[in-house]
């Protein structure tokens, strides 16, 4: 069963990583963007723009405090991964 459904990529979802606390899920796509979901309710966290061509890969640091992500031109970025904080 579906436990729920990620939207706001306008491109192809190309690779994800899962926060080492489980609680953020981390998107790379053909928009060049990277997005940082919450996992317990599915709200996008932030969107990550910068890179000039599709973001091939991303990857959460071991301690979950950053990102980094690939294009396929080359380019690795390290962004700040902000932590699950109760919505508004």
């Amino acid at each position: 069963a579906e436990a729920g459904l990620l939207e706001g990529h306008t491109g192809r979802v190309i690779d994800l990583d899962f926060s080492p606390d489980g609680t953020r899920l981390a998107s790379s796509s053909y928009d060049r963007t990277v997005r940082l979901w919450s996992i317990p309710d599915g709200r996008e966290l932030v969107a990550l723009r910068g890179h000039r061509d599709l973001v091939r890969r991303v990857r959460f640091a071991p301690d979950g405090s950053f990102l980094v992500s690939l294009s396929v031109d080359g380019e690795v970025r390290i962004w700040d991964a902000p932590p699950v904080e109760a919505p508004d």
